[in-house]
């Protein structure tokens, strides 16, 4: 099955590229960032926001056929929302590329630790910290290793370059509210759950550098709804068969026509029906898509900063 998807991709003409633009809606600071770290003509280059800038540098020891893409989204009206975003994405130009589910949980665990260390500040409930979605995808096989913490989401977009059927949408990631969490502990009915679905500005529980509240289980089996240092991060094998899709990291593969959006929450909650992905612009990855996706939001009344990351493969033509 690998040979045959190896195959796939590299009987596939064109290159594996990936964009990113970020924009800081109607907010005074743009507390986004971003990363892409992949090849780029003859070296491997990382790019991402400093001090709200595009800014790119080399980096070494990085496999040319590995792209990792990231999307960070300081918390609005929190100190240090943007500067814990940009060190967030500093520490993931320092980590090698994973290839298990189990050691990038462990990896992300450990940077948590350390912004937590750094950016805490005692009794006070509006400490810095940022949501995570990113991926390390291999363009010769397709396979691809997902993050998230927060609610910047992953989304796979299945082009019709090669059918005539319109783009077939998928949101990969699960937002990380307390209802996400009773729905994964039986603590809430499906209709209750699907409800909050809908709610928006929903509150988060957890976020990279922060910490949780209300998620982790104490040693007679209760979760108290007070701050932890801790991360709740769900492994395919920590859920129920029914709730497998609810995985915070995950592997999975991609199809040679596949586009991987990732986005933070000024992007996906300006859009609510999807109307954007039927755009023929997703057949062409360009710096007018992304310019398009951020318009698009600002039209609707996009409430805070807009970052998007698109990635797939691009015909050389």
């Amino acid at each position: 099955m690998i040979k045959q998807i190896k195959k796939l991709f590299k009987s596939k003409p064109g290159s594996f590229i990936a964009l990113a633009l970020s924009h800081k809606g109607t907010r005074q600071e743009n507390q986004d960032n971003y990363l892409i770290i992949q090849k780029e003509k003859n070296e491997v280059t990382a790019r991402y926001l400093k001090d709200e800038k595009p800014m790119s540098q080399p980096i070494s020891n990085w496999p040319d056929d590995i792209t990792r893409l990231a999307v960070a989204d300081g918390m609005g009206g929190h100190a240090n929302g943007r500067q814990i975003a940009e060190q967030l994405v500093q520490e993931l130009m320092q980590l090698p590329p994973q290839y298990s589910p189990e050691s990038l949980k462990q990896q992300i665990l450990s940077i948590h630790h350390q912004l937590y260390d750094h950016y805490h500040l005692p009794h006070n409930d509006k400490s810095p910290g940022t949501t995570l979605v990113m991926a390390d995808i291999h363009h010769q096989t397709g396979q691809a290793m997902l993050f998230n913490v927060g609610d910047s989401r992953a989304y796979l977009i299945r082009t019709r370059r090669f059918t005539q059927k319109m783009p077939m949408v998928r949101q990969l990631t699960k937002d990380h509210s307390y209802a996400e969490f009773a729905w994964r502990d039986g603590e809430i009915d499906q209709t209750t759950y699907n409800n909050n679905l809908n709610v928006q500005n929903n509150r988060l529980a957890q976020a990279v550098g922060f910490g949780s509240r209300g998620l982790l289980k104490d040693k007679d089996g209760f979760k108290p709804f007070q701050p932890d240092k801790g991360l709740r991060i769900d492994l395919v094998k920590d859920l129920s068969k029914s709730l497998k899709t609810h995985a915070d990291v995950f592997q999975m593969t991609f199809q040679s026509n596949d586009i991987l959006m990732l986005a933070s929450d000024g992007l996906w909650s300006a859009e609510r029906t999807g109307h954007w992905f039927n755009d023929d612009l997703f057949n062409h990855l360009s710096s007018d898509l992304l310019i398009h996706l951020i318009n698009t939001a600002l039209h609707r009344n996009a409430s805070d900063n807009i970052t998007v990351v698109v990635s797939g493969f691009q015909d050389d033509a």
